[in-house]
């Protein structure tokens, strides 16, 4: 509840005796006017009202103080403090809620000076991390200023909504931008209730319609309908005054959120960013609406939408039932409404009239005012369900800041690439603990299933320029959440916004865990290679080469074996890279590889692109076990490669330091200056500077005795479009949702801090969720196989669809027309093996175990395998050479495989006891436990492989063997256990049992008679017909292993061995 304690020290004390602490820290500011370059004296122009800064200049001078530009107003007229701010919660225990509060304050506001220590922003502003009392404001018409006040309705607080509860808040500092003049941050707060919700009112159900209860069973019998505690997070004041569509101004802000414990144990989580930029119309009377898009998602993960009791007490057939999202606005412009299509989705759209009339007039006697920009507030609601009977159901609810372009500056926002409707332009699913994988779609509402990428475009006018004549670049805002979280505002290109204490955090600090964000085009790999131009089998040659450094040479006898490997994967030597050109020593040369496009998919590569070059002069490198380190350059997120650039010179070292992030990637590298470049006579170790519309930078060391230096110069790119990849592998429960809001910001250089410097675009969200970790897909070849069957028989054409992709690839046997692989003992049957891998890159295969649901007798399989005797996968590579019991990439490259196709063969040649066997072979091939994804509870969801099987029929042909080399028949005979009697009598025209057999004479010989069965035909009067016993029968028929001696045949064809004993002497006589 409120603290006395806590208003005494943080308002009364400072209102009346002491100035803020953030105008201490201008009392002893300068002032630079950006447009004249020119300097004022100390405390001359940090106010705004100083005759110094003046209405012309108002929007375009700094006040700086100890090198940093100080927070100011970017627009002065600004009267308030408050910009935005979203309000969920969720149950901690019992009646206890955590209240969670984002929003986003001026940033030049008089915060009140902190009390333990001081606060770490620049000009004594808060920074990142510091805890900052969220205070009410008293805007009066006159106020350059405008102040605290200690009493009255301007306190900032959260109300409980139960009586006695009632909170000031702190915000943890999360990010902040000087030039733009905010400031973000999160609040929590615990509050415990008395009860679950406020009140309860008795309500009577039409199958209760005459319902009597008496007053001893009310309170267990008697429908009630649950009354939530509603909660607000207000205060003032806004920057503006807002104009809602009841033509009413208001200075004050009030965001709510409604709770009943017995209903859900959490709200929806309003996910977007805290400004909305509203391009102008045509014209004034442009009826064409704005679209402006929200989302959410449940603060309690998957099973968020699940309502306990539906708002109900005491009426059971309404509970635990899922709901949906119900948004709806709370106050806004005239004619704001959510589109009905999408008002109960987890994303929802906007639309609102753009016209001037929709917003708050400035004062026409000020030309500043006029021709600026329109503010406007809406705030908007969304609720789990929208069939409660007491107001909205446990709901949530968000402000956010309407900048609304003048028409002289329509069209300045970057808008979406031509033709497109969403930023995302690269959706995946996404699997979890998986590689990322670039696929191509387009949608906004992907089912993600876990590890995958994400990318987005945006598009600006290149003929755009700012104050300079130089034309502007973009960047990306964006948020990301969880349920159990989310970030503030982050961009693809710091410095206008802060959000880490250190250099290293701007990449990817704060992003969710396992999640990487970078440019999939640009330099993606640099490497240093050495060479020489004679062979290292020379030991007296001009430059001696000890043993460790023989590094240049990867074979004997090749003068640049890493080049050429470098070159055969796709890397370019940069021209004039030889650092040692003149000094002896190894061939120094740097090779790049660029990356135009989003990888193409089946490369198993994800975006790592360099954004940053750095040299380390040998002076300040430390060796750490024989490798150089240099520590300043790593905390800003620099890694040093190992290799001397001054190589087996004897002139001591060079090295190069490689930054790879998120922001602007390097597009060219060089060694000579570009045109236009001024070059002093000695270069300082890092520079930028734009040549003409390019951002270029040189970095520069030397060794330790200043005798060697290298110089090198390289182009970041323009991003006039902006694309960013992002790949994210979580460690969450299947069904958690994820959230990316992002929109597009011009960014002017080289001077930003001229405003209005930033344009943003719509924003645009992405929603995606989690699934469990699939299988392996097998791509169905039988069926491919019976299509080309049939084709050859006339019977159509073969086509590929997405279940039979890469079946023609691997070429196995022949299936019949039905799909029926056939098969005859002592021939090898190929069932070609290839499993689809959409979704895993590179496939991780664990066991390929085969199976059989029809058994045959026979020996031990290989480990881990079971089913027919002697069955194994194998696989071929691109050398030729077989691999057993693994599976291998399709036209595999060795250096770089494509496994989006992997795909082998189950070689299996029937044996003496498997004629006539007649079942299917299942193979199946299983991916690792998904460890990494967890239950609710933070275990491993799951430790068992994650298997998919794959089946085809085969039908062994009876009595006929295929002949081997070696194959006599009294080999075969006695393979099949007759005697070489009966052998000889059923191949007449082999001239000697013991003869050696030739394949090309005698492709295959019989091993018994085909006999087609009577209608009445059992096993028993087969039998007694043919003088057979049993398992001689069962020798030639594989499936009477499993009939009883009176089940009859049927119609079919057997295999019989009729007693030759009493026609071995006529045999004879016939040889």
């Amino acid at each position: 509840m409120s603290s006395p304690a806590f208003r005494y020290v943080f308002i009364v004390p400072w209102i009346s005796c002491f100035l803020s602490f953030a105008q201490q820290a201008q009392a002893d500011c300068s002032c630079l006017n950006l447009n004249t370059n020119t300097s004022y004296s100390a405390g001359l122009c940090c106010d705004l009202g100083s005759t110094t800064c003046d209405s012309s200049m108002k929007t375009a001078a700094y006040c700086i103080k100890d090198g940093q530009v100080c927070p100011r107003k970017i627009y002065y007229n600004a009267a308030g403090h408050f910009i935005s701010a979203s309000m969920s919660w969720r149950q901690v225990s019992g009646y206890t809620v955590e209240f969670e509060i984002i929003s986003t304050w001026r940033y030049s506001f008089s915060w009140p000076y902190p009390i333990s220590n001081q606060y770490t922003g620049p000009c004594g502003y808060p920074g990142i991390g510091d805890k900052v009392p969220l205070v009410g404001i008293s805007p009066g018409s006159t106020d350059t200023d405008p102040q605290q006040a200690a009493t009255g309705s301007v306190y900032v607080q959260l109300r409980s909504g139960e009586d006695g509860k009632n909170y000031d808040l702190v915000m943890k500092v999360e990010s902040y931008s000087v030039e733009e003049d905010w400031i973000s941050g999160i609040s929590k707060v615990n509050v415990t209730y008395s009860k679950p919700y406020a009140s309860n009112i008795a309500f009577f159900p039409p199958s209760l319609s005459n319902y009597v209860a008496s007053v001893g069973s009310k309170s267990t019998t008697q429908p009630y309908n649950s009354v939530p505690w509603v909660a607000t997070f207000s205060g003032c004041c806004r920057q503006y005054q807002s104009l809602n569509s009841q033509g009413t101004y208001s200075w004050p802000f009030s965001i709510q959120a409604n709770v009943d414990l017995t209903d859900t144990l959490g709200s929806p989580r309003i996910v977007t960013l805290p400004q909305h930029w509203i391009n102008a119309p045509l014209t004034e009377s442009d009826t064409v609406p704005a679209v402006l898009t929200f989302c959410a998602i449940t603060v309690t993960g998957p099973n968020g939408l699940n309502r306990s009791s539906h708002g109900t007490i005491n009426y059971p057939s309404d509970d635990n039932q899922l709901s949906t999202f119900n948004w709806f606005v709370v106050s806004g412009p005239t004619g704001a409404n959510f589109r009905a299509d999408s008002s109960q989705a987890n994303c929802a759209t906007l639309e609102m009239p753009s016209i001037r009339s929709g917003f708050p007039q400035p004062d026409t006697s000020d030309p500043i005012a006029v021709a600026g920009p329109l503010h406007n507030s809406l705030t908007v609601g969304v609720s789990i369900g929208n069939d409660c009977n007491l107001g909205p159901c446990n709901m949530a609810s968000a402000e956010v800041s309407l900048i609304r372009l003048p028409l002289t500056q329509r069209n300045k926002v970057p808008t979406l690439p031509s033709g497109s409707s969403s930023a995302f332009s690269c959706i995946s699913n996404v699997l979890s603990a998986v590689r990322g994988l670039p696929v191509t779609a387009a949608a906004k509402v992907a089912s993600y299933s876990a590890g995958g990428c994400l990318d987005w475009a945006y598009q600006y006018d290149p003929t755009a320029a700012d104050s300079t004549g130089t034309r502007s670049t973009l960047e990306v805002r964006y948020i990301m959440a969880l349920a159990d979280r989310q970030t503030t505002q982050l961009t693809t290109a710091p410095g206008r916004l802060v959000y880490s204490k250190v250099a290293t955090g701007y990449d990817n600090a704060g992003l969710l865990n396992g999640v990487r964000l970078s440019a999939p085009y640009g330099l993606q790999d640099i490497k240093i290679a050495f060479s020489s131009d004679v062979t290292d089998s020379r030991p007296l040659d001009e430059v001696p080469l000890a043993a460790d450094q023989r590094d240049y040479s990867a074979k004997v006898g090749a003068l640049d074996a890493q080049g050429t490997a470098l070159a055969a994967a796709g890397y370019a030597a940069v021209a004039g890279s030889n650092f040692n050109q003149g000094a002896g020593g190894t061939i120094v040369t740097l090779y790049t590889l660029y990356w135009s496009l989003t990888p193409a998919q089946g490369t198993g590569a994800t975006p790592t692109a360099v954004t940053g070059l750095q040299l380390v002069p040998e002076a300040e490198a430390v060796m750490v076990g024989g490798v150089p380190r240099h520590y300043g350059l790593e905390a800003l997120g620099y890694s040093v490669l190992p290799e001397n650039l001054l190589s087996q010179s004897g002139r001591g070292a060079v090295y190069l330091a490689v930054r790879r992030g998120s922001g602007p990637p390097i597009v060219e590298v060089r060694t000579t200056p570009p045109p236009g470049w001024s070059s002093p006579a000695t270069p300082p170790r890092y520079a930028e500077a734009y040549v003409g519309s390019s951002r270029y930078a040189a970095a520069y060391a030397t060794n330790a005795a200043g005798t060697a230096s290298v110089l090198v110069y390289f182009k970041f790119s323009d991003e006039l479009g902006v694309r960013r990849s992002l790949v994210w592998t979580p460690c969450v429960p299947p069904g958690t949702q994820m959230l990316l809001c992002a929109s597009a910001a011009e960014r002017a250089h080289p001077t930003p801090l001229v405003t209005p410097s930033l344009y943003q675009g719509a924003v645009q969200c992405l929603l995606t969720q989690v699934a469990a970790k699939p299988a392996p897909v097998f791509a169905q070849c039988a069926a491919y196989n019976a299509l080309q069957a049939a084709a050859a028989a006339g019977q159509g054409t073969v086509s590929i669809t997405a279940a039979t992709s890469g079946c023609q690839l691997f070429s196995g046997s022949a299936t019949d027309v039905n799909g029926v692989y056939p098969a005859r003992m002592g021939a090898e049957v190929r069932i070609p093996l290839v499993v689809l891998n959409t979704l895993y890159r590179p496939l991780d295969l664990g066991t390929v175990a085969i199976s059989s649901v029809s058994g045959v007798a026979g020996t031990s399989p290989p480990a881990n395998w079971t089913g027919p005797s002697g069955a194994v996968v194998y696989s071929v590579d691109q050398l030729g050479v077989r691999h057993t019991g693994v599976l291998s990439p399709a036209g595999a490259n060795v250096d770089n495989p494509d496994t989006s196709i992997v795909g082998g063969f189950v070689s299996w040649t029937p044996g003496p006891a498997d004629g006539a066997w007649s079942g299917q072979i299942c193979v199946e091939a299983c991916a690792p436990a998904d460890t990494c994804a967890t239950d609710a509870n933070g275990a491993p969801a799951s430790t068992a492989p994650i298997c998919s099987r794959y089946c085809v029929q085969v039908q062994v042909a009876r009595c006929k063997w295929v002949v081997q080399a070696g194959d006599t028949l009294t080999s075969i005979a006695h393979a099949f256990k007759i005697t070489w009697l009966q052998a000889y009598y059923l191949n007449a025209k082999v001239l000697h049992p013991d003869y050696g057999l030739s394949a090309a004479a005698f492709p295959e010989v019989a091993v018994g008679v085909r006999y087609r069965a009577r209608w009445d035909d059992t096993p028993a009067t087969v039998m007694e017909r043919f003088g057979m016993a049993r398992a001689e029968l069962v020798r030639l028929n594989a499936e009477v292993a499993s009939m009883g001696d009176n089940d009859a045949f049927g119609d079919r064809v057997i295999c019989v061995l009729p007693n030759a004993c009493d026609v071995s002497a006529s045999a004879m006589a016939r040889r």
